[in-house]
C-alpha cells in the first residue's frame, strides 16, 4: 500500500462494449453510483501520496478475448468512437493513460490484419 515505490500503477480491467466503446466491467467496484466502492476513484488518489505517480487503467485482459478487438481495429469508424469513449472515461475518472491489454491480435478470434490495423 506504498504507492512511493512506483512510478506507474495500472487498474485492470476494463472492457469493450458491442458498441466499440471501453466499458465499466464491475460497476458496483469500480463506481460510486449506488453505493459502489469507488474504486476508480480511491485508485487515482493515491496520486495524493505520491505526486509523480502515474495511474493507468487497462482494458482487455484474457477473459476479453480478441476476436472484438480484432473487429474494432479493422474499421476507422469503430477504432473513432472507441478512442472518443476512451478519452472520456480516462478524463471523468482522472487516470494518466490507458494499458491496452489485448490478448492476443491475430490470435484467439483475431485477424492477421491486427498487427498493422493496432499500430
Amino acid at each position: 500500500n506504498d504507492p512511493s515505490l512506483c512510478t506507474h500503477l495500472v487498474y485492470a480491467f476494463a472492457g469493450l462494449g458491442p458498441d466499440n466503446k471501453i466499458k465499466v466491467l464491475d460497476p458496483w467496484n469500480d463506481l460510486c453510483d449506488n453505493y459502489g466502492k469507488c474504486g476508480y476513484d480511491r485508485f487515482v488518489k493515491l496520486r495524493e501520496k505520491n505526486v509523480n505517480l502515474k495511474t493507468l487503467l487497462a482494458i482487455g485482459g484474457w477473459n476479453e478475448g480478441s476476436t472484438k478487438y480484432s473487429q474494432m481495429a479493422a474499421s476507422e469508424s469503430k477504432r473513432k468512437i472507441f478512442v472518443d469513449s476512451v478519452v472520456a472515461l480516462l478524463k471523468k475518472h482522472d487516470f494518466n493513460g490507458l494499458d491496452m491489454d489485448w490478448e492476443y491480435p491475430t490470435q484467439r478470434g483475431g485477424a492477421p490484419e491486427d498487427q498493422a490495423n493496432f499500430v
